[in-house]
């Protein structure tokens, strides 16, 4: 009898665990399907971002989070799309909810930087370049400190601003836009031979960029170098640059030639 009662319950007792188990593997199986959803909206997001279309991706990382909202790349990224998209605050929400969530999302911190550099916030800016620069395993440390560099031009130290631009083309001897924006701090203090030197170091990074090859051509001019000159500014006219660029060639050209070369 207590043999029957006890077989009753082993078969009571199984019932409910296998009911129990039955409702859990599908409530995982709806979990697993909602990741998979979020993962896809995640992944158009950052493709529109890719393209530039700000206002598509925060549609689709809105989607992503609201499905995961303590997932930090889906927040950090939701934020770097408000920040394309010229809302600051928004993105400061989203971007130091990535933190929170991770403190060793330094990308994040990274794009606060940048962020706070446009809008003047200097403090805060330097702040989180620090931490930028402070971890090791961060795997573009160039561009930390090309951040850091342009953080030190807006804030017109230009000194620090040229030593952290060498610093990252140290790192990375090809980033181009370091030398492009050397070139330009040097042109601006009049400093041609310079600003030759590293518009020249920036070349291999624009391709048929008219506006470099004016440049090139342009400080060439002021150091007399009047035969390159001619060839760069050969090559700006054969690129139908704007008229305004154009007229400045067309002018240097003319004053070569009336000196003879």
């Amino acid at each position: 009898m207590n043999a029957k009662i006890l077989s009753g319950m082993l078969i009571f007792l199984t019932f409910i665990c296998c009911g129990a188990s039955q409702k859990k593997t599908q409530q995982e199986v709806d979990q697993a399907l909602d990741y998979k959803e979020a993962v896809q909206n995640y992944q158009i997001g950052c493709n529109y971002l890719n393209d530039n279309d700000s206002v598509n991706a925060i549609n689709y990382l809105e989607k992503a989070l609201h499905a995961e909202p303590e997932n930090y790349r889906f927040n950090h990224w939701l934020g770097v799309a408000y920040a394309m998209n010229g809302q600051f605050d928004q993105a400061e929400t989203y971007l130091t909810r990535a933190i929170e969530i991770n403190p060793e999302s330094t990308e994040s911190h990274n794009y606060l930087a940048t962020m706070y550099t446009d809008l003047g916030r200097f403090e805060e800016a330097e702040e989180n370049l620090r931490k930028v620069l402070a971890d090791e395993s961060y795997p573009q440390p160039d561009f930390a400190y090309f951040n850091l560099g342009i953080l030190k031009q807006a804030e017109g130290k230009p000194l620090e601003a040229v030593a952290a631009f060498n610093k990252c083309v140290k790192i990375n001897p090809k980033f181009y836009r370091a030398y492009y924006t050397l070139g330009n701090m040097y042109e601006e203090d009049e400093n041609f031979k310079g600003a030759l030197h590293y518009y020249s170091m920036a070349e291999p990074g624009y391709p048929d960029d008219y506006t470099l090859f004016f440049k090139i051509g342009k400080m060439n001019f002021k150091l007399k170098r009047y035969q390159e000159a001619k060839r760069y500014f050969s090559q700006v006219t054969i690129l139908f640059p704007p008229p305004e660029i154009d007229k400045a060639t067309q002018d240097m050209m003319r004053a070569i030639t009336k000196l003879g070369y």
